[in-house]
């Protein structure tokens, strides 16, 4: 998949990367219509590095990169993932 078409999904305005709910989360990766569910509780380790948010879920490891999100958004899903 060549870098332009990688934009252009990005692009898209009514795709969400993450979406944040009271005691759970979804990401999606821009390219499946359904995002993946974890629950705040099932976190059990959270690291912010330059590039983004990295956590922890059982054995496997996930990233949020700060790129997919708003400047202005960034500050709080930091705040949201802090408390865990």
């Amino acid at each position: 998949m060549s870098y332009t078409m990688i934009k252009k999904v990005r692009i898209i305005e009514d795709i969400n990367y993450l979406i944040i709910h009271k005691d759970r989360f979804e990401l999606n990766n821009n390219f499946s219509t359904k995002g993946k569910m974890f629950k705040f509780n099932d976190i059990s380790d959270v690291r912010f590095t330059m590039k983004g948010i990295k956590f922890r879920v059982g054995i496997r490891e996930y990233r949020v990169a700060y790129n997919f999100l708003e400047e202005q958004d960034i500050e709080k899903v930091k705040n949201v993932f802090g408390r865990y």
